[in-house]
């Protein structure tokens, strides 16, 4: 398995489809095109394992929100963390190294990102950051939302870098103590 950043179309557009096919929705290729970064986990074949995004303009979750939140909100001041997934165990720990080293390199601190409001298991995930929830309820339908059936209510919620390196130490440590020195 090897990370490697997406900058054609055509990688947009896979990795667009792997997203959709593992989450449930798709995420519109115009989002990660001159909007960012998106890097994505591939196997030798060049299959996509998973993947993630930093938008640094167009923000699709600030878009989501409704405007008595997202009118006093500077998109400048964010990175959005988008299409963040992963199919199997193997590369779990190289993706999330990765997402690390960039959020870590990049020139903002805060990172917006928005989860199903029913997935207790990712509130607890992110909690070990200490997010501040900014938002939570059902989000403005976008292009790439289901058009047959309702959108489910939605966490909207703001990271800073620190944040995502405390997630980083706690998902190691677990993990650490789970596997042991073996």
């Amino acid at each position: 398995m090897k990370m490697k950043r997406l900058k054609n179309y055509f990688e947009f557009v896979r990795f667009s489809l792997s997203f959709s096919r593992k989450i449930g929705y798709e995420i519109p290729t115009k989002y990660f095109q001159n909007c960012g970064e998106t890097w994505a986990l591939l196997d030798n074949d060049g299959k996509i394992y998973g993947g993630f995004a930093l938008i640094y303009k167009n923000h699709r979750v600030i878009e989501e929100l409704p405007f008595s939140i997202s009118g006093w909100m500077h998109s400048n001041e964010y990175a959005e963390l988008t299409g963040y997934f992963l199919n199997t165990k193997k590369g779990s720990f190289k993706l999330t190294l990765k997402l690390l080293v960039e959020v870590l390199k990049c020139k903002r601190n805060q990172f917006i990102y928005a989860y199903p409001s029913n997935q207790t298991k990712l509130e607890k995930y992110y909690s070990y950051g200490k997010p501040k929830r900014i938002y939570a309820g059902i989000p403005k339908k976008l292009e790439g939302h289901p058009i047959d059936k309702e959108l489910e209510s939605q966490n909207v919620e703001i990271l800073t870098k620190y944040g995502i390196l405390r997630i980083f130490v706690m998902r190691s440590f677990k993990h650490f103590l789970k596997k042991g020195l073996s």
